[in-house]
C-alpha cells in the first residue's frame, strides 16, 4: 500500500508484490512537507519533537501497545504501554446521569491505571569522529477513566446526522478522561521528560481530543476524549 498527496489531499494507492507473506505489514507514505534529517545536527531535535508525537497520540489508544522507530537500521525511539486491568466505580443516586435534552446517559465508570515507558535515542549537537550515543530511559504513570454513554435520539436527529455524515448514530460511545494522581505524579520523578509534555497536562490545562488533540482546553488538569460523531 502506498499513500500519496495530491495538492492537499491523501489518496492510497494498492498492487500485489512478489514476496511471502512475513507477517508485516509495509506501507510508503511521503508527508505532505518536506522534514529536515540530519543525523549530526537536527535530529536531536526531530526525535524529541516525534516522540512527544508518539507518546501524546500513545495516550488514549486502546489496542495500539508498542511503538518502535528506527533510522538508518538503528532504533531511536521505543514506546510500550502497559494497561492494568479495569476498576468500576459506583455511580452515587444523587448524581444526574443525563446529559442536556437526555441525549446521552452515563450507564457506568472505570479507572485503569497506565505506565508508559520510553526509550530514546540521545543524539549529540556536535559531530565528533566517534559519537558515543546516550540512551534515555523514562516512565510515567497516569490513570484513563471511561465513562460509557447510551445514546438516545429521536427519528429526526437520527436522519440530520446520517445526512451529514452518512452513518446513523451510535447507540454506545465511550467518554474518557486523562489524569495524574498526586501520588502518580510524584512516583514519575522529579524530572518529567520534554516527551511526555503534551502527555501530562498537570500543572497546564488539559485539551479536547477527537482521537487527536486540539486547541481547546478543557478548564483543568484533565485531557478529556470524546468520540460523539462517528468517523
Amino acid at each position: 500500500m502506498a499513500f500519496f498527496w495530491h495538492d492537499k489531499q491523501l489518496f492510497t494507492k494498492k498492487g500485489s508484490i512478489d514476496v511471502k507473506d512475513d507477517g508485516w505489514t509495509t506501507f510508503l507514505m511521503d508527508i505532505s512537507e518536506p522534514m529536515k534529517i540530519n543525523i549530526y545536527s537536527n535530529l536531536l531535535k526531530n526525535v524529541e519533537e516525534f516522540a512527544r508525537f508518539l507518546a501524546n497520540s500513545l495516550g488514549f489508544m486502546e489496542n495500539l501497545r508498542e511503538i518502535f522507530v528506527c533510522f538508518n537500521d538503528k532504533q531511536v525511539i521505543s514506546l510500550s504501554k502497559d494497561i492494568k486491568e479495569p476498576i468500576s466505580m459506583r455511580i452515587t443516586s444523587e448524581f444526574n446521569k443525563f446529559f442536556p435534552q437526555e441525549l446521552f446517559q452515563l450507564t457506568s465508570v472505570n479507572i485503569r491505571d497506565v505506565k508508559l515507558d520510553i526509550t530514546r535515542l540521545i543524539v549529540p549537537t556536535k559531530f565528533s569522529a566517534e559519537i558515543n550515543y546516550q540512551i534515555e530511559r523514562l516512565s510515567i504513570f497516569f490513570k484513563i477513566a471511561s465513562g460509557n454513554l447510551a445514546v438516545k435520539v429521536n427519528n429526526e436527529f437520527s436522519s440530520k446526522m446520517e445526512r451529514i455524515t452518512k452513518k446513523k448514530p451510535p447507540s454506545n460511545t465511550t467518554i474518557q478522561m486523562i489524569f495524574t494522581g498526586f501520588d502518580k505524579y510524584n512516583s514519575s520523578g522529579d524530572y518529567i521528560s520534554p516527551v511526555f509534555k503534551d502527555l501530562l497536562p498537570y500543572p497546564e490545562q488539559g485539551r479536547i481530543y477527537i482521537s487527536f488533540s486540539t486547541h481547546q482546553t478543557t478548564g483543568c488538569c484533565s485531557h478529556l476524549l470524546a468520540r460523539i460523531i462517528p468517523t
